[in-house]
């Protein structure tokens, strides 16, 4: 997978995933959420991948009211345009403005923008009385206000949370080769003593998982920092597996793992 790819693979930030009820339970407590992406959003991401210049839009209007939308991206490497088509009915709210914006996101899952959405578990959430606060969401059914729900967040099916650690992993790995091409073998050497190589796809979620099992109580610098006064590597040089055995060792204070970096960090 080249870098372009890998980047339109990317997920979004949760800040540029929007929701709405995809459907309501007869009693109006509980509302199926459904995650969907912007135009703007996919717009976005094709400047960033190819450039403003670098890709164009086309609109057909459809018998019956439908529209046809056809991305062009150019391909740099081929040196052609590549083209995806997928159309969409008129929206009930914008009509046909509504029915155009919808063709451009269903084409451009065919460049695999936003593709892992479509893979994301049910999304069922509890209906509360009144009107949406603290960043929630007004649900509505059959056109009457139910209610409302707390954001919700993204849970995928185990499909789509491959393809995103895929993607991750291309996107970072393109940018790893490229820098990596640039070694000295000193610089190399040196690299591969404080560093594995799977710690660049391993790190942030590493890091994530062991303010996770601390329950907040340390992070990644005071495990490195307890690691090296063991006389041990940090453990960016540690293989995979040794680093998800301490994950579970802080988790289940496994020997006493929990208490000693407390300590450490404590001065004890």
């Amino acid at each position: 997978m080249d870098k372009r790819a890998a980047r339109l693979l990317e997920p979004f930030g949760p800040d540029e995933i929007k929701w709405r009820a995809g459907t309501v339970s007869r009693d109006g407590k509980k509302a199926m959420m459904l995650a969907y992406l912007t135009s703007r959003a996919v717009m976005e991401r094709l400047d960033d991948v190819f450039g403003v210049f670098g890709w164009e839009d086309r609109y057909q209007d459809l018998p019956g009211g439908g529209v046809e939308c056809t991305i062009r991206v150019w391909d740099e490497d081929r040196e052609r345009w590549i083209e995806k088509t997928d159309a969409a009915d008129p929206t009930q709210i914008e009509g046909t403005k509504g029915g155009r914006s919808d063709s451009l996101k269903r084409a451009a899952v065919k460049l695999g923008i936003g593709r892992y959405l479509y893979s994301s578990a049910d999304n069922w959430a509890q209906v509360k009385e009144g009107w949406a606060r603290n960043g929630g969401i007004n649900i509505s059914s059959k056109g009457k206000h139910v209610g409302w729900i707390d954001r919700p967040t993204l849970r995928l099916q185990s499909a789509g949370a491959r393809r995103v650690q895929e993607a991750q992993e291309a996107a970072r790995g393109a940018d790893v080769a490229q820098e990596r091409r640039k070694e000295s073998p000193e610089q190399t050497e040196q690299r591969r003593a404080t560093h594995h190589d799977s710690w660049e796809a391993d790190r942030k979620a590493f890091c994530a998982a062991i303010t996770k099992a601390s329950g907040g109580a340390f992070g990644y610098d005071d495990v490195k920092a307890w690691a090296l006064s063991q006389g041990w590597p940090a453990p960016s040089a540690w293989i995979s597996s040794k680093r998800v055995n301490l994950i579970g060792a802080i988790d289940d204070n496994k020997g006493g793992t929990f208490d000693k970096i407390v300590r450490f960090k404590a001065g004890e």
